[in-house]
């Protein structure tokens, strides 16, 4: 389970002087995505963003306008007692699963 937030900043392309004409603007955009600890591989992680980075290049850096750089794809790890949803958190949902299991 995970949530996804992403959010854009137009910005002039580093180095350019107020002067310059910019044929291609560039937007930096951000992917978040909130994980429990522990459930991915740090090669499932890297992959992720690997291949996230690829689809908002594919679907945002088109139409004459270059995704930035700088456009970041963020894995953030939360422990499973700090988020949760219908009233539980994944730490309450991981016992009572090994709980039942047992």
């Amino acid at each position: 389970c995970g949530t996804v937030s992403i959010t854009s900043k137009k910005s002039p392309i580093r180095g350019a002087s107020k002067n310059t004409e910019l044929t291609k603007p560039t937007t930096d955009w951000s992917l978040e995505i909130s994980i429990t600890a522990g459930t991915n591989t740090a090669q499932e992680k890297a992959q992720f963003i690997h291949q996230a980075y690829a689809e908002l290049h594919r679907q945002l850096g088109s139409g004459g306008q270059a995704l930035s750089e700088a456009s970041y794809v963020i894995v953030r790890e939360l422990p499973a007692s700090d988020w949760g949803y219908g009233g539980s958190t994944q730490a309450a949902r991981r016992a009572q699963a090994s709980a039942l299991q047992s």
